[in-house]
């Protein structure tokens, strides 16, 4: 194989290096950059664990965006892990944004809980009846 070749070999290898990333995290980018322009800080490293764990990039950073500028003292990780566990998040966050409107205090844990028991309940009376 002639210098040429080889160069132009190598040039391929290198190209397909850079692109490989860029479309890995090309998606997740523009999640970062819009939660950074929201004013809502995450990393790089954040979205891609919540991609390795298969969680909806795009609809959590949607949500966090939404607390965070509701002024909302919630963690990234906390909506995530709540979504993972069933929790109609959205419900949660909203009912947090409504209390802080008419200043009322409502924990992140409580309206985890209260958005999780609503589902269970709405459930179980679409499953099973009326309990009564």
């Amino acid at each position: 194989m002639d210098s040429a070749n080889l160069l132009y070999l190598m040039v391929g290898i290198m190209g397909i290096m850079l692109l490989v990333p860029i479309f890995l995290l090309g998606p997740l980018l523009g999640s970062k950059i819009a939660c950074q322009l929201a004013g809502a800080q995450i990393t790089l490293i954040q979205l891609v664990g919540m991609k390795l764990r298969r969680s909806p990039v795009k609809y959590l950073c949607e949500l966090y965006i939404m607390a965070s500028q509701a002024g909302l003292k919630i963690k990234l990780y906390q909506i995530e892990s709540a979504y993972r566990a069933g929790a109609d998040v959205e419900l949660a966050i909203r009912a947090m944004i409504k209390a802080s409107r008419i200043g009322q205090n409502l924990s992140w844990e409580e309206a985890e809980q209260k958005a999780m028991t609503d589902q269970y309940d709405d459930y179980v009376e679409d499953n099973y009846g009326d309990p009564e």
